[in-house]
Parts: structure tokens; C-alpha cells; sequence
């Protein structure tokens, strides 16, 4: 049947990570057309992080386990260790931060007091701390 063809040719995994691709990809094609939040281009660090995640899986998991991203973004422990072995969940876990960081969308929570430390910084730069 179709159902088992697809099963037996792994399709459920493989479009679960096309869809997240196919999001990120049509809200970047209307980000050039309407511009991005608030109308603003496409910062060169991000056009950076969306190459990063989308060329080089093998590079973004260094980039998660190499720097502060665990400390700084809620990740489920049991999810980390998963992250460790396991390219498509690592893929899933990229487009949710890419739709963080590229949409302002809540795919991927901050942890609180990196969060707070962030609006408190914010504050203080605007002067009204």
C-alpha cells in the first residue's frame, strides 16, 4: 500500500524536516519582498546562522555544544543527550531557533535569567533602568 511504501521508505521523518525547512524558506522569500520584522533586512550574523544550520549540521551541533547556547535556551536534559547522536532532531532543534532568531517567533524559550539579564541590559542602554 501506500502507506507502508512510505513507511518503508522513511518519508514521515524526511518531510517532518521538509516542512521546517519549507517554513523558514517561505518566510525568508517574503521577508525579501515585505522586509522582516519590523521592515528590516536580513542581518548579516543571521544570514550567517541560517547557512550554519542549514550546510553544516556537524558545525551547529559544535555550535550548540560548544558554546553558551545549552545556557542560555530551555532544552530539555533528556533532549540534549538526543541532540548528541541524533542529525534530524538537531535539524528540528536549528529551525526552531532559527524562527527564534530570524521571525521572533516563541519556537525556543530563553531561560529566565538570561532573559531578564538581556531586558535589564536593554533597559540600562535606553536609560531608563
Amino acid at each position: 500500500t501506500v502507506n507502508e511504501f512510505r513507511l518503508d521508505q522513511g518519508l514521515d521523518e524526511y518531510e517532518n524536516v521538509n516542512q521546517g525547512w519549507i517554513d523558514i524558506l517561505m518566510k525568508s522569500a517574503s521577508w525579501a519582498t515585505v522586509g522582516g520584522p519590523h521592515h528590516q533586512e536580513i542581518p548579516p550574523q543571521v544570514k550567517q546562522m541560517f547557512f550554519m544550520v542549514s550546510t553544516d549540521v556537524g558545525k551547529f551541533r559544535q555550535f550548540v555544544f560548544g558554546t553558551r547556547f545549552l545556557e542560555t535556551y530551555e532544552i530539555d536534559p533528556e533532549a540534549v543527550e538526543i541532540l548528541k547522536k541524533d542529525d534530524s532532531a538537531l535539524l528540528l532543534l536549528g529551525f526552531d531557533w532559527l524562527k527564534s532568531v530570524m521571525f521572533r517567533e516563541p519556537t525556543i524559550a530563553m531561560k529566565e535569567k538570561v532573559l531578564q539579564t538581556a531586558i535589564a541590559k536593554a533597559r540600562e542602554e535606553l536609560g531608563t533602568g
